[in-house]
């Protein structure tokens, strides 16, 4: 196996699972509307003590969370599958130490390219839950179905958060509990993505609300730079559609890293490095991908054999000589097709 990884690299274990992908695709089996997206990871062949050190034989690998919260080296598998099927459309490997939302927009476009098509929604785990996900899957016209977070908790829990501010996107600018406006100042020191807004040091001088709001002279709030698009996440999760369509996503994505590390070895890396790590994911891939395929051309198969045969005992019990423009002849393909 490893003279062929070798030889062949990734571009033919590529174009392997594509084909995968078009062939499930052509038999009807891809939906294309509901995509579900997560990673798992998958433990490198290394020594601990070597992780990261120069002479390290995987130079890739890196510390991540695997399951009981331990730390162990390895690599992590972006994974985008369709709902409807359980094929997989796509995935990308990245080393272990990579937060899960960095990389899921890429994942998703190149899940739309492999498929031709946009999806209506892509459900993933609250790890992808940000307003920067949520605003970039809005511009290509898909819906985040992720559960968003909470606001952060101020004075010890106690105090207003940001959730208790009105937002007026238009202007640019909260509303404080008791009426006073908050305007933007400038980005966070050192966070670009971050913005921070100030109330007026009379307004909060002068609040009776003061007191469970902040303790120093003047309010200030500090968001994310799609502030608004976590908003909108928020209320959309209070819907039922919403709820729904999330509610399918553990047993389908959850199944195939179940099948995929049972039965296909992922769960620990066959050969070291970022590349490697990568052919074997798409190898993995297309396995499940053909899988699926079989589930349907077996009973397919099943039905055009039993149809041959009464066609076989027909034409014995007559003595009828047909060809393919014979209609009973017809009739079995077009019978085996519409399977």
């Amino acid at each position: 196996m490893s003279r062929v990884l070798d030889r062949f690299g990734d571009p033919i274990f590529d174009d392997l699972f594509m084909r995968s992908i078009s062939q499930c695709r052509a038999a009807g089996l891809i939906d294309g509307r509901v995509l579900h997206l997560d990673a798992t990871t998958i433990r490198a062949d290394l020594d601990r003590e070597r992780v990261g050190t120069p002479d390290s034989p995987d130079p890739d690998a890196r510390y991540g969370k695997f399951p009981g919260k331990r730390l162990a080296p390895g690599y992590k598998q972006q994974t985008v599958v369709d709902a409807a099927s359980r094929v997989v459309v796509e995935v990308a490997v990245t080393p272990a130490d990579r937060n899960e939302h960095e990389g899921a927009i890429e994942a998703v476009d190149r899940a739309m390219d492999r498929l031709g098509q946009t999806p209506e929604a892509v459900c993933a785990d609250a790890a992808y839950a940000s307003g920067h996900n949520k605003a970039a899957l809005e511009e290509r016209g898909v819906r985040l179905v992720s559960p968003p977070p909470k606001a952060p908790a101020h004075m010890g829990g106690g105090g207003f958060t940001s959730a208790d501010f009105t937002y007026d996107e238009t202007r640019d600018e909260f509303t404080c509990p008791a009426g006073a406006i908050l305007q933007y100042m400038s980005p966070v020191k050192g966070r670009p993505r971050q913005r921070q807004y100030r109330a007026p040091r009379a307004a909060c001088r002068a609040c009776p609300l003061k007191t469970q709001c902040t303790i120093a002279p003047q309010r200030l709030l500090k968001v994310s730079a799609d502030h608004a698009a976590l908003l909108r996440l928020r209320a959309d999760s209070r819907t039922e559609s919403f709820r729904e369509l999330y509610r399918a996503r553990s047993h389908v994505i959850e199944g195939i890293f179940g099948e995929a590390k049972l039965w296909h070895r992922l769960g620990r890396a066959w050969r070291r490095g970022l590349l490697n790590m990568l052919i074997q994911s798409l190898l993995v891939a297309a396995v499940l991908n053909f899988k699926r395929l079989m589930a349907v051309v077996r009973p397919i198969q099943h039905l055009l054999r039993t149809l041959m045969g009464l066609l076989s005992a027909h034409r014995s019990k007559t003595g009828e000589v047909w060809t393919m423009q014979t209609p009973i002849a017809q009739s079995v393909v077009v019978a085996g097709c519409n399977s």
